[in-house]
Formats: C-alpha cells, structure tokens, sequence
C-alpha cells in the first residue's frame, strides 16, 4: 500500500482496541499529537537512513461494586528507514508484544497472559526537509497488526490482536526524543500508558 501525499503528521500511541471495562472505555487521555521541536536545525543529507526505537507501556486498574480489572501490557518496535527518490521512506521493523489481564471480585474470575508475540512489518513513508534544516516524517507499518491470540474480557473468550500503524515526527539535529505519559480517566479508573520514542538520523556515504 503507498502512502499518500498528505503532510506528514506525527501519531499517537494505538495498541490495542479500546477496551471496555464495566461499561467504562479505558483509553489514555491523548493530545492531538505529540508537539514538534520548532529549534533550527542542521541541513539534511539527500541520502540518510534512521534508526529509531518505539517503547508503550500500558497499566491500567478498573474497579466498580467490588470487582476490579487489571491491563497489563508492553509493545516495543525496533525500526530502520531509508529514503528514497520522490521523497520516501522504505524500512522495516521488528516488534514485540506482551499482556497479562486479570479480573476479579464476587462473579467472574480470570487471569489469562498473551506473548511474548513477534511480527516484522514492511515501512512505506515520506519525509519532509523543512527551511530550518529539520526533517519531517511520516511511515505507516505493514500489517499494522501482530499475530492473532486468544484473550478473555469479562469472561468471554474473544480473538485479540495488538496494532502499531506506524509513526512520524521532526528530526531537529537528526535526532527526536520524547517521552509523553497518557494518564486514563474516568470513575474507579487508574493508571495509563507511557510512550517513550526515539528516532536518530544517520547519513549514508
């Protein structure tokens, strides 16, 4: 799939589907995105590969009438880019994901675990040299989603997966750093998800 000439965005964490937990959606409270580095930069060389690491953490506690829910769950990517002519971005990635959910109180009680499981996505982007010497870019994953497992929410056996659509920001210097915490809330509800990502610039010879 080839992605499109639209501007070049940076993205907030997906992971997994929203989870619904007593009635209650437990999604991280996100921005719009994550705020770009608006520093000069140093000029961008034609020929470059990036390396870059994406690390989610998610750990979220639902309590409601005696009952509880945790959500426990880690995904983490390893990725390389290159460019290419017409301003694109080839790579791949390697991913890891892992989840352990528990549930108890007076009814049902479960604690399942799924992982550690493994998929290595194809990366189309774009990049963007921007008129401060920074670098823009945008990449979206292929497949966005790992393997297939089996989970329980609220006791119901259901077929779950973990997504990574990709990512994107601005290199300022070659390099983007950011570590942002997305607290979830809402009534009974606890904790959130940290992302921590980061991206170098590496020139090729």
């Amino acid at each position: 799939m080839a992605c499109t000439s639209t501007p070049p965005k940076e993205l907030t964490p997906t992971s997994t589907p929203t989870p619904v937990i007593f009635g209650k959606e437990v999604t991280p409270t996100l921005p719009p995105s994550i705020p770009a580095n608006a520093t000069p930069g140093t000029p961008t060389p034609d020929n470059f590969t990036i390396q870059g690491t994406y690390d989610e953490v998610v750990d979220v506690t639902v309590t409601d009438g005696g009952g509880f829910v945790s959500d426990k769950n880690h995904m983490t990517a390893q990725f390389t880019l290159k460019s290419v002519p017409g301003n694109l971005l080839t790579g791949t990635a390697q991913l890891t994901y892992t989840e352990d959910y528990k549930m108890g109180g007076k009814g049902c009680k479960i604690a399942w675990s799924a992982g550690p499981l493994a998929w290595n996505p194809v990366l189309e982007g774009t990049y963007a040299k921007q008129s401060d010497g920074s670098l823009q870019v945008f990449f979206k994953a292929m497949p966005d989603k790992s393997p297939a497992f089996t989970g329980h929410s609220l006791c119901l056996e259901d077929s779950e997966t973990a997504s990574w659509p990709g990512a994107g920001g601005i290199l300022v210097n070659g390099r983007y750093d950011k570590t942002r915490d997305y607290p979830s809330t809402g009534s009974g509800i606890s904790g959130g998800t940290r992302v921590t990502y980061h991206m170098k610039l590496v020139a090729q010879p």
